[in-house]
């Protein structure tokens, strides 16, 4: 049962908190970073799917998730956020993935003291602040059901 599908068939299947540690069979691939300032959230527009996101990426081999969140939100944002807390670990699958294989991003939120502008890359098509209940249509549901996750 997923919390959340995409009409692409990648989905959500749990968010679990952070002192439970991901699943030891789960490979901790990725990060996400719900960063505010204010009382908005940042989102980033990635233009190879066409959807506002939560900034984010896949872990490098030598780097820790957190510096990974770190390093993402600065490429695909150009905002550096201060403090990072581990606010859970999302298990998804997403198609061609490979057969039955699940994976998993730690969910870290943080803040940053003011907005830094940012130039658009051939990654990132947008950069948004958004107030809660304002997100844009085109908001992957993942990412909007992490958002709700990670905040609560």
């Amino acid at each position: 049962m997923a919390i959340v599908r995409q009409p692409d068939g990648a989905r959500l299947v749990a968010f679990l908190a952070p002192a439970d540690g991901p699943p030891p069979n789960v490979r901790v691939t990725g990060t996400v970073a719900v960063v505010r300032h204010g009382d908005r959230v940042l989102l980033v527009l990635d233009r190879g799917r066409g959807s506002w996101e939560l900034p984010g990426g896949g872990i490098e081999p030598v780097e820790t998730p957190e510096a990974c969140a770190r390093r993402e939100t600065l490429d695909e944002s150009g905002q550096t956020p201060g403090p990072l807390s581990l606010r859970g670990w999302a298990i998804w699958f997403a198609p061609g993935m490979g057969t039955g294989r699940s994976e998993c991003c730690a969910v870290f939120a943080g803040t940053v003291d003011r907005e830094v502008p940012f130039a658009l890359t051939a990654e990132i098509g947008g950069v948004a602040w958004c107030a809660p209940g304002e997100e844009p249509a085109g908001m992957a549901l993942i990412d909007r059901a992490l958002l709700s996750l990670a905040t609560r």
